[in-house]
C-alpha cells in the first residue's frame, strides 16, 4: 500500500488533549489542523478538505453534537470520530445512531488512538479506489 498522508482536523476545548492528540497524529503521519471549539472547525472545514474530524463533544461555543450533525450532512463528509469523557449509553446510543465512523473514551493513550485513527484513513482510502 502506497504511503498516503491524510490531513484531520482535531476539535476540543481542552489545550492539554489537543496538544497531545496533535502530536502523536502527526508522528503516526498525519497532517494536522486545529480547533478549540465547533463553530471554529466549520470555518475551516469550509476552506479545506479533511480525511477526518475528530470531535470532543462537551465544548463551549457550538459542542461536538452540533458539529457532528453538520458533518453528517456533507455529500463530502469526513470520517467522523467522537471523543468524549462521559460515558453515557445515550449519548453512545445517538451518536452511532448518527453514523458516526468511531467512539474514542478519554483517557486514552493518543499514540495508540492516532494509529487507530491512521489506520482507518488507510483502509478507507483503499476502499475508495475498489
Amino acid at each position: 500500500m502506497p504511503n498516503v498522508t491524510h490531513r484531520i482536523l482535531i476539535v476540543d476545548d481542552d489545550t492539554t488533549t489537543l496538544q497531545l492528540m496533535r502530536a502523536t497524529s502527526r508522528e503516526a503521519g498525519m497532517e494536522c489542523d486545529a480547533a478549540t471549539n465547533g463553530a471554529d472547525a466549520m470555518a475551516m472545514i469550509g476552506k479545506r478538505a479533511y480525511a477526518a474530524v475528530i470531535t470532543d463533544i462537551y465544548m463551549p461555543e457550538a459542542h461536538g453534537h452540533s458539529l457532528i450533525g453538520s458533518l453528517m450532512e456533507r455529500e463530502d463528509r469526513p470520517m467522523v470520530i467522537a471523543v468524549t469523557a462521559i460515558e453515557d449509553p445515550l449519548i453512545i446510543k445517538y451518536l452511532i445512531r448518527r453514523g458516526i465512523d468511531e467512539l474514542a473514551f478519554k483517557p486514552m493513550n493518543y499514540a495508540l488512538f492516532a494509529v487507530k485513527v491512521s489506520a482507518l484513513l488507510d483502509r478507507r482510502s483503499v476502499l475508495a479506489e475498489c
